[in-house]
């Protein structure tokens, strides 16, 4: 039996329209595949460069944390142990700062950023003082080291260096008091 050409057309056209709907949803997966940290599952440091050159409004809060120990628990737990603690870390961030106000990021072994853009600052420091609370045990060491800083989106690069240098404090005052856990 031989096909009439408008319906050879149609399947045609039917089979183009599959294909490109296909190659788009690939395109898509592997998009944000690319975008994505494997271990926590959190934004990567790819997209957090991609979201802060993207334009926005208002203010942004950038809170910039290091894992506290992550070196130590490696060399005497182990690394799945040192996994184990980067995992749980992501997921504390992810229940304290909710997306679609927030986007969080694991952007290198024990680093990780969170981004809230047109944010109301006095939310943003309210979510950053609860996270930093739950940090801390009497019994233990603080789990992270935070930097943060608040502003106006067009000087999110700045806003972002001065998150990270408190950071870095913040880890230098921890070493200080802890000692036998730097690296």
């Amino acid at each position: 039996m031989e096909l009439s050409a408008d319906i050879q057309r149609e399947i045609q056209q039917q089979f183009k329209n599959s294909y490109a709907q296909l190659l788009a949803d690939i395109t898509r997966i592997y998009e944000q595949g690319a975008m994505r940290d494997a271990l926590t599952g959190l934004y990567n440091k790819q997209a957090f460069e991609c979201d802060s050159t993207t334009n926005h409004f208002g203010f942004v809060g950038i809170l910039f944390a290091d894992i506290n120990g992550l070196k130590y628990t490696n060399d005497h737990f182990g690394h799945s142990a040192g996994d184990k603690l980067i995992k749980d870390f992501a997921a504390k961030l992810k229940e304290t700062f909710i997306s679609p106000v927030y986007n969080c990021y694991h952007i290198s072994g024990d680093e990780f950023i969170v981004a809230g853009f047109d944010i109301k600052i006095h939310e943003f420091l309210g979510s950053v003082l609860s996270f930093h609370k739950s940090l801390w045990d009497k019994d233990n060491p603080p789990l992270a080291a935070l930097g943060y800083s608040a502003g106006v989106f067009s000087d999110i690069a700045e806003i972002t260096e001065y998150a990270e240098k408190a950071m870095y404090e913040d880890k230098q005052k921890f070493y200080d008091n802890f000692p036998q856990m730097r690296r």
